[in-house]
């Protein structure tokens, strides 16, 4: 009879401890699901991050663009004033000879 008091005992203990075990596997998996779902948010923030870094980089790309070209602009139309200028001196210059 003692024999089976002690191997119910044991038995008793050894549910206490995997409940206690079951308890501490409750609470990880909350903060696993937490952290999963955090993760999840971090990852849709990155995409949005992405696209915004992606929108960014085409506008500088594009200014770079544009910039020589209004530059090439500025510098022929500097030149074409600088002829113009120069041929009506020259004209203005016979006539008042």
């Amino acid at each position: 009879m003692e024999d089976i008091n002690i191997k119910v005992a044991r038995l008793e203990k050894d549910i206490e401890n995997l409940k206690a075990e079951q308890k501490e596997m409750k609470k990880s998996i909350v903060y696993i699901n937490k952290l999963a779902s955090s993760v999840e948010v971090l990852v849709n923030e990155m995409k949005h991050m992405n696209e915004k870094i992606d929108n960014i980089n085409s506008k500088v790309e594009l200014h770079h663009t544009e910039e020589p070209n209004k530059l090439i602009y500025k510098t022929k139309e500097v030149i074409v004033a600088a002829v113009v200028s120069a041929v009506v001196g020259a004209i203005i210059t016979i006539i008042l000879k």
